[in-house]
């Protein structure tokens, strides 16, 4: 489903897509899992999973 949205998306979690230009930050992982924070406040866990894709589309992407 991300690929389908406008903006560039990454899942997060089972449960979660986050829309990559809305992130203003990511908190080191704690127990293995990212807390991504978006640009309204809103904090959504990143869980194991996930982690290497949102790190390669939010670190990696040009």
């Amino acid at each position: 489903m991300p690929n389908r949205l406008h903006n560039p998306a990454s899942q997060a979690h089972r449960s979660a897509i986050v829309n990559l230009s809305r992130i203003a930050a990511v908190e080191p992982p704690s127990r293995a899992e990212y807390t991504v924070i978006l640009d309204d406040g809103t904090e959504v866990t990143c869980s194991r999973g996930y982690r290497s894709q949102l790190r390669e589309k939010v670190f990696f992407s040009g």
